[in-house]
Order: C-alpha cells, then sequence, then structure tokens
C-alpha cells in the first residue's frame, strides 16, 4: 500500500505534467476543465476523510457515524448557502446582468433541486 507521501507526490508530479503538456499544445486547454473538476472530488472526498477522523472520537462518544458521503453533502450544503447568499448580493447590486450569466440555466437547475428537496422532505414526513 504506497504511503501518503507517495501519493501526494504522485498526484504533484501528474499535476505537473499536465501543466507542461498543456502549456506545450499537447491537449486542449478546455480539457482543463475536466481536470478541475476531477481535482474538486478529490479535494472534497480528502476533506470529508480528514473531517471524519478529526470527528471520529465525538461520532463515537455519541454513538452516530457519519459516512464520508454524508460529510461531503453537509460541506456541499453549507458551500451552496454561501453561494447563493453571495450570488443575492450580487444580483441586488446589478453584477450580473439580467439576460445574462446563465440565470435561466441557474434558475432551472435550482428549481429541480427545490423539487427533488420537496419530494425528499415529503416522503420522509
Amino acid at each position: 500500500m504506497p504511503t501518503i507521501d507517495g501519493v501526494l507526490w504522485q498526484i504533484k508530479q501528474s499535476l505537473d505534467q499536465l501543466g507542461f503538456d498543456v502549456s506545450h499544445g499537447k491537449y486542449p486547454a478546455g480539457m482543463l476543465k475536466d481536470v478541475k473538476v476531477a481535482v474538486d472530488e478529490l479535494r472534497l472526498t480528502l476533506w470529508g476523510i480528514l473531517e471524519m477522523e478529526e470527528s471520529d472520537t465525538k461520532t463515537r462518544t455519541r454513538g452516530s457515524s457519519a459516512t464520508i458521503r454524508q460529510k461531503l453533502a453537509e460541506f456541499r450544503f453549507r458551500r451552496m448557502e454561501r453561494m447563493l447568499t453571495d450570488l443575492r448580493k450580487d444580483l441586488t447590486k446589478g453584477v450580473v446582468p439580467a439576460n445574462g450569466g446563465g440565470l435561466k440555466t441557474l434558475a432551472a437547475s435550482l428549481q429541480a433541486t427545490l423539487h427533488s428537496i420537496d419530494r425528499l422532505t415529503r416522503h420522509k414526513a
């Protein structure tokens, strides 16, 4: 089993190589969006593992146990709440134009998410 230092070294080397390859035209720069998503998922997973380890003692004493997926969901809830608060401020200040910035797509996504939340909370009640 590889050590954490070995894994971190491999990740850093891979990212460095990717940066070099992109800057020399081996891959299109747009491909970096996929890499960013993968790195974000890796970061969130690592955050969840660390969060679970830090709260492991507290969790055991309370008799409940959260999974990494649950911790990640909790993190995403807090992050989304902050992002929506910032978005409301931007909308109030007029930073986001009414006819641009992907507002229609965002509104549709938010409506679908609210519908899913509503179904879940009604089902659980």
